[in-house]
Parts: structure tokens; C-alpha cells; sequence
């Protein structure tokens, strides 16, 4: 019974901290929108892969593709295939 109640808590706690970083990266894709590609790129090369490519899923699909041509080729196929496996995801719930 303690064992469950721990998983429990920590399965709580997983999810308090998905919606943290869900809101998070939605307010930052916010952010993004309003700059240039350019711009955009820029801020994305700090990040790592799971976060930049979660970002980008929620940019339009324009704004995604301007900013993956101003990235690293491999950095931008790799994270091109990760948002549009979230942004797929995202439109299906």
C-alpha cells in the first residue's frame, strides 16, 4: 500500500509538471510567432531538442518551415520530424 501511494503521488507530481511546461512552451511559441525566423532560429539553438521541437509544433506551419531553413540541416530534420509528430498529436487531443 506505501508503494502505491508513492507512485501516486509521483504520477501527481509528473503531471503538475507537464502542464507547467506545456504552459510554458506555449507562451514561449507565443513569443516566437512575433519574431523573424531569423530571430526564432536563434532562440531555438539554446534549447534542447524535445523542448525546440515542442515549441515549434505550436508555431503555424509557414512560420516552422521559415525558421527550420535557417537551422543546422540536421538539427532541422531531426527537429522537423519531432514537430510534426507533437503538432499531429496535438490536433488529434
Amino acid at each position: 500500500m506505501h508503494l502505491d501511494r508513492i507512485q501516486a503521488a509521483l504520477t501527481e507530481r509528473v503531471e503538475a509538471l507537464k502542464e507547467s511546461r506545456d504552459l510554458m512552451l506555449k507562451e514561449l511559441a507565443e513569443q516566437l510567432q512575433k519574431m523573424n525566423p531569423d530571430q526564432v532560429a536563434a532562440e531555438l539553438r539554446v534549447l534542447d531538442d524535445e523542448s525546440a521541437a515542442m515549441a515549434l509544433a505550436k508555431l503555424t506551419t509557414t512560420k516552422r518551415t521559415a525558421v527550420l531553413q535557417r537551422m543546422d540541416a540536421d538539427r532541422a530534420r531531426t527537429l522537423g520530424r519531432m514537430a510534426t509528430n507533437y503538432a499531429s498529436k496535438n490536433r488529434k487531443g
